[in-house]
């Protein structure tokens, strides 16, 4: 997953206080002027209060700068307390105020300065959906993140098609659930999420060679794993459950990896995971014919 940079409104803080004094400014409203200029000095708390009354006063409540300011305001507060929490006050209350002064016929340039505050704000949902996966693992809230990164963009860009992003995501979600499993076979918790999150990728694109190939090998490696701890001592008739089971995920396995074998043709990962399904199996020419495959490859079966 890509890291998003949250930088670009350095400069847009002088461009917001100009384009407010000429809008506003002739009007010499006191409560507007005096947040203004703490916006200006930095002083953003005290900004904060003096624009909450502002956006109640009636000669400024209407005018689109009055509701920029008070984003930008509540956008530097939220830089400093909750720019990595899934859930802001500060931040929910800056897109509330963006989306407010959008719907009063701001000027071109104050309305692009809002959505460029938007689009920050989308990528800084971005951010956390990322930091809530690689850091914590924390699956749910990092996609309700990931949805928030899709919904305040979908304000500016109502026509954008997010395949590329889902795809990305649930990829990266998908991988680190997956070796999170691989260190700990007891967390079945994580297996689900893992092979969920490939599916999901399967719906949106079918043909993604990443998602067969790893929801095949998964499953060949439940597979294996079953027959491996069969305890011995076992029950004849547990014993061919156990058998029938792994031979089910062992054709689980093969759809997706015959799958990404068309795909991507002679992919070693895919060879011999395909060599040792038909081994499961029981079916000698395909497992012939793999092996082949393998040793031409330069792939060691000992």
């Amino acid at each position: 997953m890509r890291i998003y940079k949250i930088d670009i409104l350095k400069r847009l803080l002088l461009t917001i206080v100009l384009l407010c004094t000429f809008s506003i400014g002739k009007a010499q409203i006191k409560a507007y002027n005096r947040a203004q200029k703490s916006y200006s000095d930095k002083k953003f708390q005290n900004a904060a209060q003096v624009i909450d009354s502002a956006i109640t006063n009636p000669e400024t409540t209407n005018a689109p700068e009055t509701w920029t300011l008070r984003a930008f305001i509540y956008y530097e507060l939220y830089k400093v307390n909750d720019k990595k929490k899934l859930n802001s006050n500060l931040r929910d209350t800056s897109i509330r105020s963006l989306l407010k002064s959008n719907s009063l016929n701001p000027s071109n340039d104050l309305k692009n300065n809002n959505n460029k505050l938007i689009s920050t704000f989308a990528s800084g949902y971005y951010n956390v959906a990322k930091t809530l996966l690689t850091d914590s693992a924390n699956f749910y809230r990092s996609e309700l993140a990931y949805n928030k990164f899709k919904e305040i963009t979908k304000i500016i860009e109502q026509n954008k098609n997010f395949k590329k992003e889902d795809v990305e995501y649930y990829l990266a979600v998908s991988s680190k659930f997956n070796e999170m499993y691989s260190n700990d076979a007891k967390d079945l918790k994580s297996l689900d999420i893992a092979k969920a999150t490939l599916q999901k990728v399967l719906e949106i694109d079918a043909e993604n060679i990443t998602a067969n190939k790893n929801l095949g090998i998964i499953y060949l490696n439940q597979s294996t794993t079953i027959v491996k701890e069969i305890p011995i001592d076992i029950k004849l008739e547990e014993l061919g459950l156990i058998q029938d089971n792994s031979i089910k995920l062992a054709k689980q396995a093969e759809q997706f990896l015959l799958k990404a074998n068309k795909l991507e043709n002679n992919d070693k990962n895919t060879i011999l995971g395909l060599y040792y399904i038909y081994r499961i199996l029981n079916e000698p020419a395909k497992t012939k014919e793999f092996e082949t495959k393998c040793i031409q490859l330069g792939i060691n079966l000992n």
